[in-house]
């Protein structure tokens, strides 16, 4: 069982807002059943940059996809994931991505989120 930490913008918490601090709790418990996530909203609302990804990549168990402003599905209001999913694959990552989005109907959304995200995936192989 892979445990993964996930940090969440300030506005949601006051404690682990950043991959920096995610990865610093990882590396403090020190198991190899504990990771961490990167949730690309969050990381987007906090200003983090795909640098963060390609710092701490080594720890990453998993990563969630949502656009920025209203955490819509990807393709919704256009939001360009390319440089995450670029620093993604610079540090070989081959984990799995969920979409942790606020969905109005999601059997109507989710193929166009797929197809927006697997997009932009094609479009930043490196």
């Amino acid at each position: 069982v892979i445990l993964a930490l996930e940090p969440l913008q300030s506005s949601e918490t006051n404690f682990l807002n950043n991959l920096r601090e995610g990865a610093a709790m990882v590396e403090a418990v020190g198991h190899p059943s504990f990771r961490l996530l990167a949730d690309l909203y969050h990381m987007m609302r906090e200003g983090e940059t795909p640098e963060s990804i390609e710092r701490h990549g080594r720890l990453l168990a998993h990563c969630h996809v949502a656009e920025k402003d209203k955490r819509t599905p990807p393709g919704t209001a256009g939001d360009d994931f390319r440089a995450f999913l670029k620093a993604l694959n610079r540090i070989g990552y081959r984990g799995r991505m969920s979409l942790e989005c606020r969905w109005e109907n999601m059997a109507r959304e989710a193929p166009a989120a797929v197809a927006a995200l697997r997009k932009q995936v094609e479009e930043s192989a490196v």
